[in-house]
């Protein structure tokens, strides 16, 4: 066992290292766990090498060590604040994709025409209405912007400056 001192960032660089490795190993397991060789051919000459406990044991510490990065990374997300947002890493993670949905609804509502002529559906001629102040809704759009952008940055500044620890099986 060893520790490691990480940032958030490196962390998921470590995680997304391991993740390969894993793939790599299973894809290594899936082409040499069996192999075809003709009749006339020595198996011992074509068997591919492979151990099956060894992959098996390597398979294991490797889910180990994703699981425990993993685990480091969900701790250090709870429990650090962001700086300037009253909230931690892991409510940030959430809050992003819904200011990322709600600007683009305030968008769509900002380009809204208080009055449009509506399609001909009769013989006489419709409008459609704006039943809010597209106005008040690009401010919003704009406040949304704003608050998305200060919580990207700040969670960028704890994911690549505030470390922590974790203990590494190997």
């Amino acid at each position: 066992m060893y520790m490691i001192k990480t940032t958030s960032a490196g962390a998921a660089k470590l995680l997304a290292k391991t993740q390969q490795e894993l793939d790599y190993t299973l894809r290594y397991e899936r082409d040499n766990c069996t192999f075809s060789a003709a009749i006339q051919e020595n198996l011992e000459d074509v068997r591919p090498n492979y151990n099956y406990l060894e992959t098996q044991s390597k398979i294991n510490r490797l889910n180990q060590k994703i699981r425990t990065i993993k685990h480091a990374i969900n701790a250090f997300n709870v429990s650090t604040p962001v700086p300037g947002l009253n909230m931690t890493v892991d409510e940030v993670l959430v809050l992003l994709p819904q200011l990322s949905r709600e600007k683009e609804r305030l968008q769509s509502m900002a380009l809204v025409p208080l009055k449009k002529r509506d399609s001909y559906r009769s013989n006489f001629i419709e409008y459609q209405y704006a039943n809010f102040d597209p106005v008040e809704a690009k401010k919003n759009f704009n406040n949304v912007v704003d608050f998305l952008s200060r919580a990207q940055l700040g969670l960028d500044q704890v994911n690549h400056n505030i470390e922590f620890e974790i203990d590494i099986d190997e």
